[in-house]
């Protein structure tokens, strides 16, 4: 990480995420888009996209809180290769696989 922040490196830093997040949210809006029949057909499904939408808002504040507070105690570096930055992610991506659907079900 750099020690002197300057646009330069914090466009370097920040332009693969965001890059990533747009080609997310362009997938997201073209699942949602191809079940738009089925959402027309079934209103009562429109219930779940706002659901959806907050719970994956949550996981995101846990995980960001999560990796934050690694960061700030100095356990955690942004390596691939660290074992508790995999750990944190595959729990988080655990708990969506199983919200998720239960969500789904339990509407």
């Amino acid at each position: 990480m750099p020690t002197e922040w300057t646009v330069r490196a914090i466009t370097r830093a920040m332009l693969p995420v965001l890059l990533v997040l747009t080609l997310v949210e362009i997938f997201s809006g073209l699942v949602l888009g191809a079940f738009e029949d089925s959402l027309l057909r079934y209103p009562s499904l429109l219930v779940l996209v706002p659901v959806t939408i907050g719970t994956a808002g949550n996981l995101g504040s846990i995980l960001a809180s999560r990796l934050s507070t690694a960061f700030h105690l100095g356990t955690l570096s942004f390596d691939p290769s660290d074992d508790e930055l995999l750990g944190i992610a595959l729990a988080t991506v655990a708990l969506a696989a199983t919200v998720f659907p239960a969500v789904g079900v339990g509407a």
